[in-house]
């Protein structure tokens, strides 16, 4: 704390007390009900109904990915070597969060966040097109590296969205609603269109896709 407090030429506060902070905390209204009311009315309803279906739809990816080895295993590459790739993807993504918090901070997060997520995207399509082992590691690579590197900005996002009042609270409560909408919809909605067939058309790589 001292040495950022000396890198912006600011003060050391040697008792890390501020009295106008803690009357304001202390002013804040400490109800879950007025801030679930306050999530779902004007002005803060869009943003929340955004910010739960990009959490959403980020920690859905971030699941499929943990189980990336069963889909390397289904074009033919080793399942001891399939794990060790999901690893190294895994390891890949760090590295991707790293560069967009550095990026973020020189151009801008909604911009970079925007990049992220489009690349992420041609990364998920080039696997539904893949029909060899080195397309599907590239998009593997490329939906890992932007996809899952999306999460440390993203929640930065997030919790912009709300006035101070209701910052706390509100990033929990539309984190919750993102964590089990993803749950529900991985555990449910992907087994559904499995046995519906589906699967054939997005995931077998066959020449009529």
């Amino acid at each position: 704390m001292e040495s950022l407090e000396n890198q912006a030429s600011l003060p050391h506060d040697e008792d890390l007390h501020d009295e106008v902070i803690a009357d304001m905390l202390d002013a804040t209204p400490h109800d879950m009900l007025n801030t679930l009311k306050a999530l779902v009315r004007r002005p803060l309803v869009g943003r929340s109904a955004m910010v739960v279906m990009h959490l959403t739809a980020a920690l859905i990816l971030f699941y499929i990915l943990q189980v990336f080895g069963t889909l390397l295993a289904t074009r033919g590459v080793a399942i001891s070597n399939s794990i060790l790739y999901t690893g190294i993807m895994m390891l890949l993504a760090g590295f991707g969060s790293v560069c967009q918090g550095y990026l973020s901070d020189r151009f801008g997060r909604k911009a970079i966040l925007a990049i992220y997520v489009g690349l992420a995207t041609v990364g998920c399509l080039l696997f539904a097109f893949a029909g060899s082992a080195p397309v599907a590691f590239a998009a593997g690579f490329l939906t890992a590296f932007f996809g899952l590197g999306i999460f440390p900005v993203s929640k930065l996002c997030v919790a912009e969205q709300y006035p101070t009042d209701v910052r706390g609270r509100g990033v929990y409560i539309v984190e919750m609603a993102a964590r089990g909408l993803s749950g529900i919809v991985t555990t449910y909605f992907i087994p559904f269109v499995l046995k519906a067939g589906v699967i054939s058309l997005f995931f077998s790589g066959s020449p009529q896709f």
